[in-house]
């Protein structure tokens, strides 16, 4: 399967082993046996979960009359029919380990201005704080339809929780943001309710929701 971009070249590819997407300046290939789901939103922003990380990819220049085939890529990439979202997040751990080395070197070459030294010496703090706390928020979202389990784990530390539907925990809809809101203990995550496809990702959270409020 391939779909072309507006310039009707090649944009996505799928085949038995692969999935490609080419770029103007680099080609990325997937192993098509670690794509665990994929979704589009109404974005066209690609979403997959492959192996343990989120992967996404911009198709917004798909060629109009492939778009049908984008429908298709997704059944095919989802047969397990399994459900996922991600959260954004933000790693703060590489900035703090920037700031850690500009405020050593600056310590250091500062010695004469009391200033100077303060001034780094909170960044250094800063930092510090930085690398050793979680200033960022990557849960990832897998709800199995063939198994009724919802998992809710770290994209960076690969932890994962595993919550049957018939536990206790609450599964709201937000009108105003579109969105579910899972909350089990203290663990919470908004799940936008944009998918374009596959169409049974709307349902099956419809289900899911309709199940917990009887």
């Amino acid at each position: 399967m391939v779909i072309r971009n507006y310039n009707k070249k090649a944009y996505v590819e799928l085949n038995d082993v692969k999935l490609t997407f080419y770029k103007k300046f680099r080609t990325k290939e997937y192993d098509v046996k670690d794509i665990k789901a994929a979704y589009l939103d109404d974005n066209y922003i690609f979403k997959m979960l492959y192996k343990n990380k989120v992967v996404t990819h911009n198709i917004v220049n798909t060629l109009s009359e492939d778009k049908y085939l984008v429908e298709a890529l997704l059944l095919e990439l989802n047969k397990e029919k399994n459900i996922f979202y991600s959260s954004y997040y933000q790693d703060a751990r590489g900035v703090g380990y920037a700031w850690l080395v500009m405020a050593i070197v600056n310590i250091i070459q500062a010695r004469s201005s009391w200033i100077s030294i303060l001034f780094w010496s909170v960044l250094f703090i800063c930092s510090i704080s930085l690398i050793l706390g979680k200033s960022y928020d990557g849960k990832i979202f897998l709800y199995k339809t063939t198994e009724k389990n919802i998992f809710i784990g770290n994209k960076l530390d690969k932890k994962i929780d595993e919550f049957n539907i018939n536990t206790d925990f609450n599964f709201d809809f937000k009108n105003s943001g579109n969105c579910y809101i899972l909350k089990n203990g203290k663990k919470k995550m908004h799940i936008i309710n944009n998918v374009l496809y596959p169409r049974y990702y709307k349902e099956e959270l419809e289900n899911l929701y309709k199940n917990k409020a009887s």
